[in-house]
């Protein structure tokens, strides 16, 4: 008998062992493996003919693959090996699962061979904990090892924050915006985040060097940063926002540009007088004739924006209906020189 390896065993027996129905039995042989068995008879004057038939021994199930380690940690990366006993099963396959705190997913990587001893884990989380099996599996069955401790990947620049918003004209204050933001999500921290910086300047070449304000990161879930700034209406703002680890590795910058919107006029107070001539001192005239005047910053002031058209309703009994009212209409343009 012999398998692929050509290793041979021989069995020599007398004519009297080998009268009747022969049985042979071989043991501790390799699983999955293919034997070939020849038999022949002999006599003084040679060697008969030679019987010949080949047969495949059945798989096994394989055995627990045992210390388990990592190694060569990288931020989304690390290489993971073990051990286990041979003889070799069968066809067997592999399988490495990394075992992630949540809200991360777990990973799971498959090969054939039954020499692999390592495979590189790639895709991970930065900063994050993973505890690794390995599984060894044939077609009888698997066995899995014990999970490790865990092992965290190294840290990276943050992601974008969270939640970006401009809120303008708070509170019906047209020369101020509020902007708020939140920590990136869980799985974008890539480490323990510091600071944040925001800047906010006219759009779109006339940012300094300089943040316009730093925030120190506050552990708190959800917590909301929020910052007001002063502004012009009617002229284009970028805001600017950023998180910075403890490795001092800056983050991604997400940006937003929004023009500031112009709002209702502010009331001058005591901009208007007006004169009524009584009906008989307006010769040949059957009416009364009111006279408006209006201070010049009554149309020039612009803190809410530029003054493109000024109106004036006249109400017939103090009732300011659709049918009763006169409307007189001035264009008033103001020059920005």
């Amino acid at each position: 008998m012999c398998d692929n390896s050509d290793v041979r065993d021989v069995f020599n027996m007398t004519e009297a062992e080998l009268s009747g129905l022969q049985s042979y039995q071989f043991i501790n042989l390799t699983p999955d493996t293919t034997f070939t068995i020849s038999g022949t008879a002999v006599n003084n004057l040679g060697r008969g003919n030679v019987a010949t038939i080949s047969e495949t021994t059945a798989e096994e199930a394989p055995q627990t693959p045992y210390n388990v380690e990592v190694s060569d940690i990288g931020t989304t990366s690390f290489t993971v090996t073990w051990n286990i006993d041979g003889p070799r099963p069968g066809k067997t396959n592999f399988t490495v699962t990394l075992i992630a705190d949540r809200p991360a997913p777990r990973k799971d990587f498959t090969f054939t061979g039954f020499t692999t001893r390592s495979h590189r884990a790639e895709g991970l989380e930065e900063y994050w904990n993973y505890s690794v099996s390995v599984t060894a599996s044939t077609s009888v069955g698997a066995k899995a090892s014990d999970p490790t401790q865990e092992y965290r990947t190294l840290p990276a620049a943050p992601g974008k924050v969270s939640n970006f918003d401009i809120t303008t004209a708070p509170g019906g204050n047209y020369t101020r915006m509020q902007i708020t933001w939140n920590a990136p999500t869980i799985l974008l921290q890539n480490g323990v985040i510091e600071t944040y910086s925001f800047f906010y300047y006219i759009s779109p070449e006339q940012k300094s060097g300089s943040p316009t304000k730093t925030f120190q990161h506050q552990s708190l879930e959800n917590r909301k940063y929020e910052v007001y700034v002063d502004v012009v209406p009617e002229v284009s703002y970028s805001f600017e926002v950023y998180a910075t680890n403890e490795d001092n590795m800056t983050g991604q910058t997400w940006i937003k540009t929004i023009e500031a919107p112009a709002g209702v006029p502010e009331n001058i107070e005591d901009t208007m007088q007006t004169k009524v001539i009584p009906e008989e001192k307006v010769k040949n005239v059957q009416q009364t004739q009111i006279t408006v005047t209006f201070v010049q910053e009554f149309f020039e002031q612009s803190k809410y924006g530029q003054i493109r058209a000024t109106g004036l309703v006249a109400c017939v009994e103090n009732k300011c209906e659709t049918t009763s009212m006169i409307l007189f209409l001035f264009i008033y343009y103001i020059s920005l020189d």
